[in-house]
C-alpha cells in the first residue's frame, strides 16, 4: 500500500509540475498576444488559438487534481448523516460509480482521438492531441479513482475509516 501511494504521489507531482507549466505557457502567450496587438497593431495569428488549446488541457488535466482533492461539486448532507462504516460503503459504491462513468468518458475519448482527422487553422497541428486531453484527464482521474478505492477497501477491511 505504501509503494502504491508513493507512486500515485509522485505522479500528482509530475502531473502539477506540467501544469504549472502549461499555466506559465498560456500567460507567456496571453501577454505576448496582448503586447503585439496593442503595442506594435500587429497581432499574431495563432496565439489565440494556442491559448484556446493550453487552456482545454489545464481544465481536464487539472480535473484529475480536483478529483484527487475531492475538491469537485458534491452534495454531502446525507453522507455525513451516516455513522462510519456505512459512511465507508456509500465512499466505496461512489468511486465504483464514478469508475464506470470515467471508463465511458475514456472509451468516448478513444474514439474520438482515433478518428480525429480535422487540423487546427492557426497552428496547424492535428486536432487529436487537442482531443487528447480529454483521454489524458480520463486517465488521470481513473488512476485517481483506483488508488482510492484500494486505499478505501484496505481501511474498511482493518476496520478504519
Amino acid at each position: 500500500m505504501t509503494v502504491l501511494c508513493r507512486v500515485h504521489e509522485a505522479m500528482l507531482a509530475a502531473v502539477r509540475t506540467f501544469l504549472i507549466g502549461l499555466f506559465l505557457m498560456l500567460v507567456a502567450v496571453v501577454f505576448f498576444q496582448v503586447i503585439a496587438r496593442y503595442v506594435f497593431d500587429a497581432p499574431p495569428f495563432w496565439t489565440e488559438e494556442l491559448a484556446r488549446f493550453t487552456l482545454i488541457w489545464i481544465t481536464f488535466v487539472g480535473a484529475g487534481l480536483v478529483h484527487q482533492r475531492g475538491e469537485h461539486i458534491a452534495v454531502n448532507s446525507f453522507r455525513d448523516t451516516l455513522p462510519r462504516r456505512p459512511r465507508a460503503l456509500l465512499d466505496i459504491l461512489i468511486s465504483l460509480l464514478v469508475l464506470a462513468v470515467l471508463i465511458v468518458f475514456a472509451k468516448a475519448g478513444l474514439s474520438i482521438v482515433a478518428v480525429g482527422t480535422q487540423t487546427a487553422p492557426a497552428l496547424g497541428i492535428s486536432m487529436r492531441y487537442v482531443y487528447g486531453a480529454l483521454l489524458v484527464g480520463t486517465a488521470l482521474m481513473i488512476l485517481v479513482t483506483v488508488t482510492q478505492l484500494v486505499v478505501r477497501l484496505s481501511a474498511l477491511s482493518k476496520g478504519a475509516d
